[in-house]
């Protein structure tokens, strides 16, 4: 047995009984293997979905006024939707297909040496190595003039200088079938500390950073990336400051900072550091300790 399913303004179809006259009982067979053929139609049909096998469990809700017009609003927005992830779709591929050129950077820090808490610096010694292919480089061996003519160049700068010397630098080709083009980059001297927090003096830990960045070029042109192969931190010898290790971070500028709302690659070498607390813990605040148990004792005296 089954039931039909009930639409407005037509009579409920009653289930037939077991007293029912042979003409009803006729009628719900007949009724109910048409039933059977539009289901069969609807599951055979691409434009349709397969029935629930529950569809005649509950009674169907009728739509009301409000409810329908919000049904026959939902084709617009659907179609409104679908254009915006359209279009957000498009502006990714056009993304991907504009990025700038790659260059990868390696490093190798000397030494790293007088932490200044209050000035917000740090020396330095350090070497950065950037590796990017160039067409007109391909067939060409040896060392190269970073301001030839034709030649691409980043134009890439440490942003937190504070006195910086670059002491020497070399501009070679690695692999002159692919075009594969080295630079090397050896400084010395001052940088910024950005971010520097003395919550948990004397035991804090602080992030030294080499921020490395193009000085004109976009994101467009110029997107950096880290090179794990050539990332290098020389042994130290115990001083203030224990060096614990080192990593990179890729970044992108806030458009909102640039007067013309351009974005530019940024890659860091942050260098984490242990400030050495022994110093602090004996000759301050044992003696601070001693003094205030004194001025206590005295007190209650």
């Amino acid at each position: 047995m089954s039931f039909r399913r009930e639409s407005q303004g037509s009579p409920p179809q009653s289930r037939p009984s077991a007293g029912s006259p042979p003409q009803s009982r006729q009628n719900s067979r007949q009724n109910a293997a048409e039933e059977a053929a539009l289901d069969r139609h609807a599951a055979l049909s691409p434009d349709h979905p397969p029935p629930s096998p529950h569809r005649f469990d509950a009674p169907t809700k009728q739509l009301s006024g409000l409810d329908a017009k919000a049904a026959a609003g939902l084709a617009p927005n659907e179609e409104r939707n679908s254009k915006f992830r359209s279009a957000v779709k498009g502006i990714i591929r056009a993304r991907r297909r504009r990025r700038g050129k790659k260059v990868q950077v390696g490093y190798k820090i000397n030494g790293i040496r007088n932490v200044h808490s209050i000035d917000c610096m740090f020396t330095v010694d350090f070497k950065v190595f950037y590796y990017w292919t160039d067409d007109k480089c391909k067939g060409r061996k040896g060392r190269l003039e970073l301001n030839e003519p034709g030649l691409f160049n980043p134009e890439l700068v440490i942003d937190n200088d504070a006195g910086l010397q670059l002491t020497h630098w070399e501009f070679q080709v690695k692999d002159s079938k692919t075009g594969l083009v080295k630079l090397s980059e050896y400084y010395r001297g001052k940088l910024m500390i950005p971010n520097m927090s003395l919550d948990m003096f004397p035991f804090d830990f602080q992030n030294l950073r080499i921020c490395i960045k193009p000085h004109k070029k976009t994101i467009d042109e110029v997107e950096l990336h880290p090179l794990p192969d050539e990332c290098a931190i020389e042994h130290h010898a115990r001083h203030e400051w224990n060096v614990i290790g080192s990593r990179t971070a890729m970044y992108a500028t806030n458009p909102e900072h640039s007067t013309t709302a351009k974005v530019y690659s940024a890659l860091h070498v942050i260098v984490l550091v242990e400030r050495e607390s022994d110093w602090h813990v004996r000759m301050i605040m044992c003696d601070l300790g001693v003094l205030r148990c004194c001025g206590a004792f005295t007190l209650l005296m």
